[in-house]
C-alpha cells in the first residue's frame, strides 16, 4: 500500500517576501536535517550472504505530468490512491477521498449539498454558479468535469484517484488555482477470460447497497467490454418532527460501459458512456441562531414568527428528544435534489516514430432540480429552488516525445472546450407578508482554447529543469434575465435591471474574453535512488466571467480573472529499504483579484449574489505524509497540512472594508491517523483497520463582528475528528466479507453554514452520524 505527498511553498510580496525568506530556509533545514538522520538504510545480510527479503512499499504509478511515472520521482505535490486502498479506507462518496488528503477539505454547498465547494492551499470557489469556475478542476478518464452537480456520486469501479496540489495550467485541459483530482475507473481487461466482482452492503439506515463488474474479453488481446452498476439506498438520518419524514436519505443509481480496442501494438482506443440518477430528499437546513441584526426588518419579523422554542438546534433537541439516533427539524418546505448526469469520453492513444500522441474528448450533461428551506424553521421565511441543465463538450490532442538521446522529455497539446446551458433560482421571502418572488435565470454561452507545453531536461544526471508553458482564452457569453412577480398571479412586478422590458425582463446578451499566459518553472535534484528535493515556482490562472444574478445596471459588470503566483519546495524519500515513505511540501502563495460570491441585500429587499474581484490574499502551509511498515503485519499511516491564508485587502462592492474577515472554507490544520494489521488465521486472511481524521475549526462564513460573537460563532465550524474501523477477513481468494463503521464517537459538529445577514438568522447543515454494516464481496475469474 502507497500513501503519496509533497511538500510546497509559495510567493508573497510585500511583507510576505520576510515570510518568503522564512518558510524557505525553514524547509531548507529541515531538508538537510532529514538527509542525515533519515538516511536510508542498508539491507542486511542473511547467512548465505545474499540479501535477507523483507516487506517493502511498492511503486505508485501517476499520470500528473500526463506520462505515466513513479510519483516519487515526480516533482509535483500529489496524493495517490489506488482502488484497493479507498476499499479498505472505506471510501464511498467523492468527498470521502479528501479525508485522508493532507490539505484537501471538500464542503457541502449551501446551494446545493450535492455539489461541493473543493478547497486546496486556501483556494476555494465558494459557489457552484454556472459562470463561476472552479479553484479545483475534476478529471474522470481524462474528461475535464466543469460542473460540480451531481460530482458526490459513487465511487464505482475505481483505478485510482490522484490529488494534485498548487496551481495547473500547463497541462491539463483547464487552468485551475488550486490543483486537480483525477479519478481513473478501470479499463476493460483484454484477456484472461470473463471476469468480474459481485458485492452487497447493509448497514443500519437501512442501508441496502448492491455493485456488480463484469469484463469480458470478446476478441482475445484486442477486444473487451468492461460494465459496472451500482444502486444504493439508505433511509435518511434527519426527522421533520411535523410530517415524521425523514431526510438526507440516499438513492443513488450509477452505471458505466467500458470498450476497449486495440488493433495494433501501437493504437488503444477506448470508448466509455456513464449515467448517474440521484432522487433524494437531501439538502435539509436547521436554524442555528435568529439574532438582532440592525437596521433590517429580520430580526423583528423573525422574532415575530418565530417562536423562541424553534430558534435553535439545541431547542429542537430539547423539545422533542432523541429518536432512533436521528437529528430532528421542523420545516415548512420539503427538500429534495433530483439530478441525473451522461458522460461520453473516448481516448486514443497512438504509438509513432515521433512520440506517443493521445486524443481525449467528450461530452457531459448534467440537469439538476432541488429545492430548500433555508432557513430551516417551520415558518416560511427564505425558501428557493434552483434548477440547471448544462453540457459541454471538450476535445485534447497532446504528443509526448523525447530528444537529445532522452534528454529532454516533453508534452506539447491544444485543448477545446465549450459549454453552455441555463441555469435558474426562484426564491421565496417572508411570506405571506411578502407576496413576491424573485427569480434569476441565466443562459450561457463558454469556449475555452489552451495551448500548452511542458518538459523535463536532464542538466546533469542528477538535477533536471522543469519548464511548463501555456497560452489560455476564455470567451463567456451570458443572457440573463432577473424579475420579481406577484406569486398568486405571475403578473411582473418589477425588472430587476433597468436595460430589461416586461414581461420576460431579458437583458441584452453580454459576451466577455479573457487571456493568460500560465507558466511553470522548477529544478529538481536526486543526490541517490530513494530521494527527490525540488522547488518550483508556478503562475496560475482562473477565468472571469459575467453575474448571473445582477439586479442593476451596475451589477452586471464582468469579474476579471484570479491570478495565483505560487512557490513550492519540497522532497519525497524512501527509507529503511523502502519500508518507511516521507514526503512532505511547504508553501507560499500570493493571490490577485480573488474571486469571492457575497450575497447582498438591496434597498428593495431583494437578495442576490455578486462575484467580485474584491480581495488580495496570501497563504503559506506544510503538508506531509509519512507510511511505515512497522513489522511485517502492521502499516502505520499519518498525514497533515497546515495552511495559514488571510486577506491583504477586502473591500466589497458596496465600499465595506472586510479584510478582518475569516478565510471561507479553509481549516488551518488537518491531520489523519491510520493503522493497518493483518494476519493469517484459521478462517482466512485478516486485515483490520483503524484512522482517525481531524479537521481544525472551518469558517464556513466569512462573518467576523466582535460586536455579534454568538454570529461570529455560528459562521465558524468547531474542529472536528471522525473515528473509523474496519476488519475484511479474505475467506478464499475469491470472497471477502468486511465489517465497518465511520464517524464511531458520532460526532455531530455541522458541516456547513448559511447566514443571511438581511433576514437576520444562520442555518447549518447536520453531518452524517455513526454508520455501520457488513460488506460481501465476490470476485471472479483474474483477480
Amino acid at each position: 500500500m502507497s500513501f503519496k505527498q509533497n511538500t510546497a511553498v509559495e510567493f508573497c510580496t510585500g511583507s510576505g517576501r520576510r515570510n518568503l525568506r522564512i518558510w524557505l530556509g525553514s524547509a531548507s533545514l529541515a531538508v538537510l536535517a532529514s538527509t542525515v538522520s533519515l538516511a536510508p538504510a542498508h539491507a542486511q545480510e542473511g547467512d548465505d550472504g545474499a540479501p535477507e527479503e523483507t516487506r517493502r512499499l511498492g511503486t505508485v504509478t501517476v499520470n500528473a505530468r500526463k506520462v505515466e511515472e513513479n510519483l516519487q520521482d515526480v516533482p509535483v505535490a500529489v496524493t495517490a490512491f489506488d482502488g484497493a486502498e479507498l476499499e479498505a479506507q472505506g471510501a464511498v462518496e467523492f468527498s470521502d477521498v479528501a479525508a485522508f488528503t493532507p490539505g484537501f477539505a471538500t464542503v457541502p454547498g449551501t446551494a446545493n449539498p450535492s455539489s461541493f465547494a473543493l478547497s486546496i492551499r486556501g483556494q476555494v470557489q465558494n459557489d457552484v454558479l454556472a459562470t463561476l469556475e472552479p479553484s479545483i478542476g475534476t478529471y474522470v478518464d481524462g474528461l475535464y468535469w466543469a460542473r460540480a452537480y451531481g460530482l458526490n456520486q459513487d465511487l464505482l469501479d475505481i483505478q485510482n484517484v490522484q490529488v494534485l496540489k498548487g496551481p495547473q495550467g500547463t497541462l491539463f485541459g483547464r487552468n485551475t488555482t488550486g490543483g486537480a483530482v483525477l479519478l481513473n475507473t478501470n479499463d476493460p481487461v483484454l484477456s484472461g477470460g470473463i471476469s468480474g466482482m459481485l458485492q452487497g452492503r447493509v448497514g443500519n439506515l437501512s442501508e441496502r447497497t448492491g455493485t456488480a463488474v463484469v469484463n469480458i474479453p470478446i476478441v482475445e488481446d484486442k477486444f473487451a467490454v468492461r460494465g459496472a452498476l451500482q444502486v444504493s439506498q439508505r433511509d435518511g438520518y434527519v426527522e421533520d418532527v411535523l410530517t415524521g419524514q425523514d431526510y438526507q436519505n440516499r438513492d443513488n443509481t450509477q452505471g458505466r460501459i467500458k470498450a476497449r480496442w486495440k488493433p495494433s501494438n501501437d493504437l488503444d482506443i477506448t470508448v466509455s458512456g456513464e449515467w448517474y440518477d440521484s432522487d433524494t430528499r437531501q439538502g435539509v437546513f436547521v436554524t442555528d441562531y435568529a439574532y438582532p441584526f440592525p437596521p433590517t426588518p429580520g430580526p423583528r419579523l423573525l422574532s415575530t414568527f418565530i417562536p423562541t422554542p424553534f430558534v435553535t438546534v439545541d431547542n429542537y433537541l430539547d423539545l422533542t428528544g432523541p429518536s432512533e439516533g436521528k437529528s430532528k427539524v421542523a420545516l415548512n418546505a420539503a427538500p429534495f435534489i433530483d439530478i441525473s448526469t451522461e458522460t461520453y469520453t473516448g481516448e486514443a492513444v497512438w504509438s509513432t516514430d515521433i512520440g506517443e500522441v493521445t486524443f481525449i474528448t467528450g461530452y457531459r450533461k448534467v440537469e439538476n432540480q432541488n429545492q430548500l428551506d433555508l432557513d430551516g424553521s417551520p415558518w416560511p421565511v427564505h425558501a428557493t429552488t434552483l434548477t440547471q441543465e448544462l453540457d459541454q463538450f471538450s476535445a485534447e490532442v497532446q504528443l509526448a516525445r523525447e530528444a537529445f538521446d532522452g534528454r529532454l522529455s516533453y508534452v506539447v497539446g491544444a485543448t477545446y472546450f465549450e459549454e453552455g446551458g441555463t441555469d435558474s433560482s426562484t426564491t421565496i421571502a417572508l411570506t405571506p407578508l411578502n407576496p413576491l418572488d424573485t427569480t434569476f435565470f441565466g443562459d450561457i454561452d463558454n469556449q475555452s482554447l489552451g495551448l500548452f507545453v511542458q518538459g523535463t531536461y536532464e542538466l546533469t544526471d542528477k538535477l533536471n529543469l522543469n519548464a511548463g508553458l501555456r497560452f489560455a482564452q476564455d470567451e463567456k457569453g451570458i443572457t440573463t434575465s432577473g424579475v420579481r412577480v406577484v406569486r398568486a398571479t405571475g403578473a411582473v412586478n418589477l425588472c430587476l435591471v433597468d436595460v430589461a422590458t416586461p414581461p420576460d425582463c431579458v437583458a441584452p446578451k453580454s459576451t466577455d474574453e479573457f487571456e493568460e499566459v500560465p507558466y511553470m518553472i522548477g529544478l529538481d535534484y536526486s543526490p541517490n535512488d530513494d530521494w527527490l528535493i525540488y522547488g518550483k515556482f508556478s503562475h496560475g490562472y482562473r477565468a472571469g466571467g459575467q453575474q448571473l444574478r445582477a439586479v442593476s445596471t451596475a451589477t452586471q459588470a464582468p469579474f476579471d480573472p484570479e491570478i495565483v503566483d505560487e512557490v513550492e519546495v519540497g522532497f519525497k524519500a524512501d527509507l529503511m529499504q523502502s519500508r518507511v515513505r516521507l514526503n512532505v511540501a511547504a508553501y507560499i502563495n500570493e493571490v490577485q483579484d480573488l474571486q469571492r460570491s457575497t450575497i447582498f441585500t438591496d434597498g428593495r429587499g431583494i437578495n442576490y449574489t455578486l462575484l467580485e474581484n474584491a480581495a488580495e490574499a496570501s497563504n503559506q502551509g506544510i503538508e506531509a505524509e509519512l507510511v511505515a511498515l512497522l513489522s511485517d503485519n502492521f502499516t502505520f499511516q499519518a498525514s497533515a497540512a497546515l495552511n495559514n491564508p488571510e486577506y491583504d485587502k477586502f473591500v466589497d462592492g458596496q465600499g465595506n472594508d472586510r479584510s478582518n474577515e475569516n478565510f471561507t472554507y479553509v481549516p488551518e490544520e488537518m491531520f489523519t491517523l491510520a493503522g493497518i494489521y493483518e494476519t493469517p488465521t484459521r478462517f482466512g486472511h485478516l486485515t483490520a483497520r483503524l484512522d482517525y481524521s481531524w479537521q481544525g475549526e472551518t469558517p464556513y462564513d466569512g462573518f467576523n463582528n466582535p460586536a455579534l460573537p454568538q454570529v461570529t460563532d455560528v459562521a465558524i465550524g468547531e474542529a472536528a475528528g471522525i473515528l473509523g474501523a474496519r476488519a475484511t477477513l479474505s475467506v478464499t481468494d475469491q470472497f471477502d466479507l468486511t465489517v465497518w463503521g465511520k464517524n464511531l464517537t458520532d460526532e455531530d459538529a455541522y458541516v456547513n453554514t448559511l447566514l443571511i445577514g438581511g433576514l437576520g438568522y444562520a442555518s447549518v447543515i447536520p453531518r452524517e452520524p455513526l454508520t455501520y454494516g457488513i460488506t460481501a464481496t465476490y470476485r471472479f475469474g483474474q483477480r
